[in-house]
Order: C-alpha cells, then structure tokens, then sequence
C-alpha cells in the first residue's frame, strides 16, 4: 500500500532575463509529490501482516484472528456478520442488540422471522395468539380486553 506526501516549497522565480537592478521578483509556490511506501496494517491490532492470510472486509484488511464481533468477541472469518456504524457483529448479538423485541415474551424477533406490529409494537407470530383459545390472530379481526388480545368467537 503506498500512500503520497506533499511537501509545499516556496522559491523565487525572476521574471526579468536582465541581471539588472530593480527586477521583478516574484515568489512561486510549487508541489513536490513523493510516495513512500507503507507496509499494510490490520484494522483492529495495527500490526503489519507479515505471513499467513489477510481477511478483506468492511473495505479494511485483518488478521484472521482480530476480525471479530465487536460485542461478544466471537471470531467472523469464517461466518455470516452484520454490521452497523462501520463494525461487525454476529448474528446473534446483531438479533439481541437491534432487533425490535416482542412486547409478549420479551425476546428478539430474528431478521427473518415473520412478525405482527400493534400500536407500534412487535409480536413474534406465535405469540400474537388470543388469550382464551390460543388461536393465533395474525391477519385475523381480534379485539383487545382488559389489554389482553381475543378472537371474535372468544369475547
């Protein structure tokens, strides 16, 4: 990986081809441009990669073993990873941190599971049942008793 450096230096230039007196002087600005060569480091760890494989993720390079979730810690090289602000998470601790949680049971509700909103609230679809028949009510008329869901049949 190379990165550039500019150093900005100031000469003067003579305009005037006389040697004369009084010549205008003008000072110049100019850019000189060099690349120093810089070892590619890890993301996490900042050490150089020296042997061994380099993870690419997230637009940066790793060490196998320091590209982790950065909740739990639990190694990404090999397994399926969410991410939120620039940083990795597992799919368990990405379910447990962002994932709406379901008003009944209080667990998360998975990204892929199906689930049931009511006054801004989630519900895992088994969990959306009516409280006396425990039929479940998702897509179905319910009505709401003493805060507690119930099918027509059952009110």
């Amino acid at each position: 990986h190379t990165r550039s450096y500019r150093l900005i230096f100031k000469f003067y230039h003579v305009f005037s081809q006389s040697n004369s007196p009084g010549a205008s002087v003008t000072p110049f600005y100019g850019r000189l441009q060099t690349s120093i060569a810089m070892p590619d480091v890890c993301a996490k760890c900042g050490k150089p990669f020296t042997s061994g494989s380099i993870l690419s993720a997230l637009d940066k390079k790793w060490h196998p073993n320091c590209f982790n979730c950065v909740n739990c810690g639990s190694s990404l090289a090999s397994q399926p990873f969410h991410v939120k602000d620039d940083v990795p998470y597992c799919p368990p601790c990405w379910t447990e941190k962002f994932q709406p949680k379901c008003s009944k049971c209080g667990k998360p509700i998975a990204p892929d599971e199906q689930y049931m909103t009511y006054n801004e609230k989630a519900y895992h679809k088994e969990c959306f049942i009516c409280h006396r028949c425990q039929g479940c009510l998702a897509g179905k008329q319910f009505c709401i008793k003493e805060g507690n869901f119930y099918c027509p049949e059952c009110v």
